[in-house]
């Protein structure tokens, strides 16, 4: 158990195992009102965030260690009425084991409103019954970040169809110089289709690109190591690969590095039709596909596994084509992350869900960035910008969030950057190249003639 991380340790009351009252109970005559239990202590304050809200409980060791032979359960529960119950909404918690006990949880932003306050409420249950905390604490999120709009020039591409644009910048970004690119297209329309390709062998976007004489703008795209691609792609329908457990950091020095988590990733995808959609992805003997991340805490009682039932019940998705990397820079217009540090450290992030490695995920980290995201009309915006270079400075994933939300953007994914990140319009390069070629890769995403 490593949860203490905001808030003042809890002094438990003394255990008494009262049934919390309630149609969910089997009570047939129960009240509205939801009475709670003392072994469930919720903190009297909830931290917000621009992105977030953060509680802290803790749950009777006792009744966990009397409880596991019945699948024990905690978590967060909440309403915009004051009595919140798991019909409600709710979040499962941190998996429980004989060690558990104080736990603290983070209810992302993609769950919750701007501008609306909520009630909060513990839970545990087992597989018979559930039980609440007396306390309910109010909450809301804090302010939301603002998009970031650049000026934007669109560039003369006789090449392309014309259903696809491409645009450049060289506004200053926070003060800082900046090139950036991004093609739009409606992917449902009759002459442009989207393509996820993932090879046997590594080879250069331009290579991929000119593989592929319909091929009309093409970025990379997956993770990846020497030995293949990482995370879930789905080509043609066919799916394959996992994503499953990260380490807590990749320094070798840092105390998170022997630790491993659970987490869930950013996926983009279309389906049959050429419908975009973004989702987190995870593997539990399966892969699924989910409407919320696992709220992975390093530094935290890790989660379960991902599961029909964890972190919610996978989304009804058949992507045509689709490639998971992250993290999901917006999720129904909301960035879901920050650099909100818990206390305890270096690279221990509020707001971290998906593990993502701190040579990419920082307050201070500007490599060239690829991602890929669709507008509310429907329209896939592919984007690359340059980073530590003279011409540009590159981009946090904050405001590559936010340039992304600026360009209309309600969803999209970060991908691969660094080295990595190539755009090929038609036949040419547009961004800056450091090295003498850019980098192979496994897997690239693009705009293609039907």
């Amino acid at each position: 158990m490593r949860s203490d991380i905001i808030f003042p340790a809890l002094a438990l009351a003394p255990v008494f195992l009262v049934l919390a009252c309630g149609p969910e109970n089997g009570g047939e005559d129960a009240p509205d009102d939801i009475s709670g239990v003392s072994f469930v202590k919720l903190a009297p304050e909830a931290m917000s965030t621009p992105v977030s809200v953060v509680l802290e409980y803790e749950i009777d060791n006792d009744v966990i260690v009397e409880n596991l032979t019945s699948y024990p359960e905690c978590g967060i529960c909440w309403d915009t009425d004051g009595t919140p119950v798991i019909e409600d909404n709710f979040q499962a918690g941190p998996k429980l084991t004989r060690n558990s006990g104080k736990e603290t949880q983070v209810i992302s932003n993609v769950l919750l409103d701007y501008g609306k306050t909520y009630y909060f409420r513990a839970y545990f249950r087992n597989s018979r019954e559930v039980y609440y905390s007396e306390d309910i604490v109010e909450g809301r999120l804090g302010e939301e970040p603002s998009e970031i709009r650049l000026d934007w020039t669109r560039l003369d591409t006789p090449e392309l169809p014309s259903s696809v644009s491409v645009y450049f910048t060289d506004s200053p970004l926070d003060g800082r110089p900046f090139n950036a690119w991004y093609a739009v297209a409606d992917v449902t329309s009759s002459d442009v289709e989207l393509k996820v390709n993932l090879h046997d062998r590594i080879k250069t976007v331009d290579e991929q690109a000119a593989e592929e004489p319909k091929c009309c703008v093409l970025v990379n795209a997956a993770y990846f190591l020497a030995s293949g691609s990482l995370g879930i792609s789905v080509v043609g329908g066919s799916e394959q690969g996992m994503v499953t457990t990260y380490r807590g950091s990749l320094r070798p020095e840092h105390p998170e590095y022997n630790s491993v988590y659970p987490a869930t990733r950013g996926i983009f995808g279309v389906d049959a039709d050429g419908v975009p959609s973004v989702y987190w992805t995870g593997s539990g003997g399966a892969i699924y596909y989910y409407d919320r991340p696992l709220p992975s805490l390093i530094g935290s009682d890790p989660y379960a596994m991902m599961s029909p039932k964890l972190p919610s019940a996978p989304v009804d998705w058949e992507p045509e084509y689709a490639i998971s990397a992250g993290p999901v820079l917006l999720y129904d217009g909301k960035c879901p992350f920050d650099f909100t540090l818990t206390g305890q450290g270096e690279e221990y992030y509020m707001h971290n869900f998906e593990m993502i490695p701190y040579d990419i995920f920082g307050d201070d980290v500007r490599p060239d960035r690829t991602a890929v995201g669709y507008t509310e009309d429907g329209k896939v915006i592919l984007f690359i910008c340059d980073g530590r270079c003279e011409k540009s400075d590159g981009a946090l994933l904050t405001e590559l969030a936010m340039i992304m939300k600026g360009l209309g953007c309600t969803y999209a994914v970060n991908y691969d950057g660094g080295g990595s990140t190539r755009m090929i319009v038609g036949s040419e390069d547009v961004n800056d190249v450091t090295a003498e070629a850019s980098r192979p890769v496994w897997s690239s995403i693009g705009f293609y003639r039907k």
